[in-house]
């Protein structure tokens, strides 16, 4: 016997089975799922119909089920990739052997990789700080996990947008075709398990994305998977970047940000505070006018008035030096747009 798992979607669904199969019965289930009695070990066609995300005729293998439940259609999200919008769970489709017990059926929310919620709510509206952040439904039946495709709401005002996932580890950042070096001083940003890191042990270095062209008011953003310990650690985004002699910058080093105005190579601390940076955070920072303003986790925590610098682009940093890996920093993504 086939037990056939079709949970909370509500549409009808048939049997068919050619020959040599002798006999294909289906049984309605209180639980909401089907079951599918054939008397044969064969392959058995079945046609689903009357599901928009569901229908199909799938090849179903006794053998392969009999080993636990099978997915035949992965659980998807519905609904658009933006901050206010509401997103849909729809179940998988999963085939089990119904002699047993029915396996237990779960669904978990992730972000990144990490649950956020179960799947007691159907559905979840997307938050400001989840720019960026890829979206899945976990759909758990027994022992078989199977994840959506994943939604990735858009940062708003980005026009270009870096995960670093494209890229073999070790590759330099400064060598992908988005990326240019700007300056370094015997340390280059190579790529490790998806974030753009700066090599063990090395010094400065700062590398600026050739797109796109942007105007004198823009933002950049990175997402800090791990902000690093020790004075070496260092992850700093410019705006408004000529060279490292020219532009705003914001600067976490060892967990403390602050805001850095460098122009004609004299450095100066413009911001009225610092604050504390933990992995995990968002940090953006943005020119517009005369005022800069940091953000942290899609919060506004400083705004800076100064007008020495009316030009230039954005530029990203990450340096370690005695900070090697696991305190190095390490940054999930980068953007940056007009705003």
């Amino acid at each position: 016997m086939i037990g056939f798992g079709f949970s909370n979607v509500g549409a009808q669904s048939e049997g068919s089975a050619p020959p040599p199969v002798a006999t294909l019965s289906l049984e309605s289930q209180t639980d909401g799922t089907v079951h599918i009695v054939a008397q044969s070990d064969t392959e058995i066609s079945l046609t689903v119909s009357g599901s928009t995300f569901h229908d199909g005729t799938y090849v179903i293998d006794p053998a392969a089920v009999a080993l636990g439940p099978v997915n035949l259609v992965p659980p998807m999200l519905l609904g658009d990739a933006e901050v206010g919008a509401v997103l849909t769970a729809v179940p998988g489709l999963f085939v089990f052997d119904a002699q047993g017990d029915v396996p237990v059926e779960t669904f978990v929310w992730q972000k990144d990789g990490v649950m956020f919620q179960d799947g007691t709510s159907a559905t979840y509206e997307v938050a400001p700080d989840d720019a960026g952040v890829e979206i899945r439904l976990q759909h758990i039946l027994g022992a078989v996990s199977v994840v959506s495709e994943a939604v990735m709401p858009a940062i708003s005002g980005a026009s270009f947008t870096d995960d670093f996932n494209a890229y073999a580890d070790e590759a330099l950042l400064q060598d992908q075709p988005n990326w240019s070096w700007s300056y370094a001083a015997g340390g280059v940003i190579v790529i490790r398990n998806g974030r753009a890191v700066s090599y063990d042990a090395s010094a400065s270095n700062i590398v600026v994305p050739t797109v796109p062209d942007l105007t004198v008011d823009h933002f950049a953003e990175v997402d800090a998977h791990t902000i690093g310990s020790g004075n070496g650690a260092i992850i700093e985004i410019y705006v408004r970047y000529t060279d490292r002699f020219n532009g705003y910058s914001l600067r976490v080093q060892n967990g403390i940000g602050y805001v850095t105005k460098y122009l004609l190579g004299v450095s100066t601390i413009i911001s009225p505070q610092n604050f504390t940076a933990v992995d995990g955070d968002i940090l953006r920072f943005q020119a517009s006018g005369d005022t800069l303003t940091v953000m942290q986790n899609s919060v506004s925590i400083m705004t800076i008035t100064d007008s020495d610098i009316t030009d230039g682009t954005v530029a990203m940093k990450v340096r370690t030096i005695n900070s090697l890996p696991p305190n190095a920093p390490e940054v999930d993504r980068f953007s940056c747009g007009d705003i």
